[in-house]
């Protein structure tokens, strides 16, 4: 009889240990699944994902609406941003300080280089300093004995012309040492230096290197290519009978290759010819300030605003398609809402337009993303 007491016990046990065994796995299967909406998260997208899917938000405000022109371009940067350095007596390069790409800021040292005449310039630089020295004596000897009457007016026009002949000559050496990149005052504190230093004259990036260690470059050859960046504008081609809705002053914004934002500038100049080879008229618009990540050569796809007409709403990135719907996402509260929206809601310049009284932020940065991630929770 205890025998089958003690079976019944042990059988008991078991069987209590196997139950709580599975709740607690069906409890942690739960909790994996709530996992996968986020902590607290049910449904939809919350504000808390808007880091995670590097969600952009905008606000409505007044924006340019009215005609519009598109026009395509590049991203230029004027002739005095463009920079060759080269020496005017060429010579063999010893060392190069940077690769084609870096950015260099003004003052650095970017090459070296080696030739007789940058020696034979700073010979000349100290014999003739030496020479001023000893006909700015003799003059000024000659300059006392005449105020004493002790001295010929020959011998004292003599004393000044050699004096001013040596000086025009050294000034002449001086001109040519600093349009070869040496430093008279250095030679005249260190001695003959037997290399050239060839620093940047600006701060910008180097976008090209046309020499090599050991190459013999040629007089006004260039040894490396910069681009200062910091005056970047960009150029777009109109074809003439467009022209006169053009004018100075103009919004514009445009977007680059790889670039989903859209950036601003103005209308700075227009061009009064026709370019022979494109049969079209180059618009010169400035950015606006601050401004980055522009290069020199990257495309760039413009629209005009011709009028300075302004509607309440939102820029064309607030709005996508799916399904044959147009929908964005407002942060409403601590989540997102899905909102529809109808033909008459977008503007022919592409500005959602919206009632003054909306407030909500509105997605404008990477929206595709955030619907499908919005819809799949649901």
């Amino acid at each position: 009889m205890k025998t089958i007491q003690f079976l019944s016990i042990l059988i008991l046990a078991t069987a209590t240990a196997c139950t709580s065994e599975t709740a607690e796995q069906d409890h942690s299967q739960d909790n994996e699944h709530d996992h996968d909406h986020g902590p607290g998260e049910v449904q939809g997208l919350s504000l808390a994902d808007t880091s995670v899917y590097k969600l952009q938000l905008t606000a409505p405000s007044y924006r340019l609406a009215g005609d519009t022109l598109l026009l395509r371009g590049m991203v230029e940067a004027p002739p005095q941003s463009r920079i060759s350095l080269a020496l005017p007596y060429g010579g063999q390069v010893t060392s190069l300080k940077y690769y084609e790409g870096a950015f260099v800021k003004k003052g650095a040292l970017l090459a070296e280089v080696r030739h007789n005449d940058y020696i034979n310039l700073q010979e000349d630089f100290l014999r003739l300093s030496a020479e001023k020295e000893q006909s700015e004596s003799a003059w000024n000897r000659q300059q006392d004995l005449k105020g004493k009457g002790s001295t010929s007016e020959r011998a004292y026009e003599e004393a000044r012309n050699a004096y001013k002949s040596v000086d025009a000559r050294l000034q002449g050496v001086v001109a040519r040492m600093k349009l070869a990149g040496i430093s008279p005052d250095a030679v005249m504190r260190l001695g003959i230096q037997d290399e050239v230093r060839v620093y940047a004259p600006v701060s910008g990036y180097i976008t090209a290197i046309n020499a090599n260690i050991g190459r013999y470059i040629s007089a006004n050859e260039a040894i490396c290519e910069m681009v200062d960046n910091s005056h970047l504008h960009i150029e777009l081609a109109v074809f003439p009978d467009q022209v006169s809705k053009l004018e100075v002053g103009q919004s514009v914004y445009f977007r680059t290759d790889g670039r989903e934002d859209r950036m601003h500038g103005t209308v700075y100049l227009i061009s009064q010819d026709v370019k022979a080879e494109s049969r079209a008229v180059n618009v010169h618009v400035h950015p606006d300030e601050g401004i980055t990540g522009l290069l020199p050569g990257m495309f760039v796809t413009a629209t005009v605003y011709l009028s300075k007409d302004s509607i309440y709403g939102l820029p064309p990135a607030a709005v996508t398609e799916r399904d044959g719907k147009m929908i964005g996402l407002a942060a409403e509260g601590e989540r997102f809402e899905l909102v529809s929206f109808s033909e008459n809601d977008v503007a022919g310049s592409g500005v959602v337009v919206l009632p003054e009284n909306e407030k909500r932020r509105f997605v404008t940065g990477n929206l595709q993303r955030a619907v499908s991630a919005y819809l799949r929770r649901c």
